[in-house]
């Protein structure tokens, strides 16, 4: 790994999404209840966030100002925010998962906090992942009870379709396969309609043709990455590749049409020098698939893998991220080829220029956001900027424990210790 030109930054802006934040291990309490960010989604018009009191905020990435707030829309954990698939420009969809077993589509042009939901086939059976295909028109929703189920999301009714016999426990993750980004040319990357990605608690990793009438003939694709998945995507110049990040904070690299392992990062946190990995996001521009990683304090970095060199494992870190958050950091998404914002365990969604310009000329930016009126029914709120006084940048806490990833909340669970 070559960190010698690795980039120290810090957030050009910082957002408090909750008054009402977790104690971090900042904090000296690991088990204080409060809110933190699970998942962030970013558009050209929106920044999304999902919260664990069940909102969904809706940001003004300009300003970074919340412009829509749908409270409560889940009334269990939200395990899932997905937008429309970048090609039909509709961003303003958002599709979401809960552990309360439904579905909720919301259309930010009604200018209401309605939304069209849809429940699950199965008593006590959760909603842990989602994903739109099929120019939006269909949600497929990965279950706790082994199962994908298939909507038509232009009308409220039951099940399409399900596959049952794939997986044999929790489908943490599904993911259509597209293009990677709003306003990309499609003849750069080639995208089979209906491909579907599973990923499950039982470790495998499906690829499913979804224009199929069976779930027989639709299985065209089984990896075993022999641990728990917990996310799983395409990459590749044609997106003929897969990533898998497990639950035990190890990175593998599959071709799915061939089901062949390209890679095995089991070390990847010892080389990276981190607690756990965060999420990985493919890079078309570059040809990269870019990788964050964090430890405890918040502190991050930022990791590429070539994957078009003879070595696809090596990986190179560009940016070290420090003194934007306090704890774990969940999620992150790129913004543009020079921003990206990350969201985490401290209620934060921090801004990284990664160019380095306004962090190094101006220092950090902190935003908190203050109610201040409504627009007919849709909460909309402003914003007081505020210098709030961040800890210095530094290196990656090199303290690490020796357990399987971070300190993460796991479902239905109050206090977990994973250490």
């Amino acid at each position: 790994m070559n960190e010698a030109r690795a980039h120290q930054l810090a957030p050009c802006r910082t957002v408090v999404t909750s008054f009402n934040p977790r104690k971090t291990p900042t904090s000296g309490d690991y088990f204080d209840d409060g809110d933190w960010v699970l998942s962030v989604l970013s558009s050209p018009t929106y920044i999304s966030c999902a919260q664990s009191n069940g909102e969904i905020q809706v940001y003004d990435p300009r300003r970074l100002h919340v412009v829509y707030s749908f409270p409560r829309v889940h009334d269990g954990m939200i395990t899932d925010l997905v937008g429309a698939p970048p090609q039909q420009n509709a961003d303003h969809i958002l599709v979401s998962s809960g552990t309360d077993g439904r579905v909720c589509v919301l259309d930010l042009r009604q200018q209401q906090q309605q939304h069209v939901s849809f429940s699950l086939p199965h008593s006590h059976e959760q909603a842990l992942s989602v994903s739109m295909g099929y120019d939006g028109n269909l949600a497929a929703v990965g279950s706790s009870k082994a199962k994908i189920h298939f909507f038509d999301l232009r009308q409220a009714s039951a099940p399409l379709g399900s596959y049952v016999n794939s997986h044999t426990d929790e489908v943490t993750r599904v993911r259509f396969q597209h293009a990677p980004e709003y306003n990309f040319s499609a003849s750069s990357t080639t995208s089979t309609a209906g491909c579907l990605l599973s990923g499950s608690e039982d470790g495998l990793a499906c690829v499913f043709d979804t224009t199929q009438p069976s779930e027989e003939a639709a299985l065209k694709s089984v990896m075993n990455a022999q641990t728990s998945l917990r996310h799983v995507g395409f990459f590749g110049p044609n997106l003929e590749g897969v990533y898998c990040l497990t639950g035990s904070e190890t990175l593998s690299l599959w071709n799915w049409d061939a089901a062949q392992c390209l890679a095995d990062c089991s070390d990847i946190r010892q080389t990276l020098g981190v607690d756990y990995l965060t999420n990985a996001h493919w890079d078309h521009r570059r040809n990269e698939l870019a990788i964050l990683a964090g430890c405890a304090n918040g502190d991050a970095c930022l990791s590429a893998m070539n994957v078009t060199q003879s070595n696809p494992t090596k990986l190179h870190t560009s940016h070290r991220l420090a003194g934007g958050h306090r704890g774990v950091v969940r999620d992150w998404c790129p913004i543009s080829a020079g921003l990206l914002v990350s969201v985490g365990e401290d209620a934060r969604m921090c801004e990284w220029n990664l160019t380095g310009r306004q962090s190094n000329a101006t220092g950090k930016v902190s935003v908190t956001q203050q109610q201040q009126q409504q627009q007919q029914t849709v909460q909309r709120r402003g914003s007081g900027a505020s210098q709030q006084q961040q800890q210095q940048p530094g290196s990656l806490d090199s303290s690490r424990r020796n357990g399987n990833g971070p300190l993460r909340r796991q479902r239905n669970k109050r206090t977990v210790n994973p250490y």
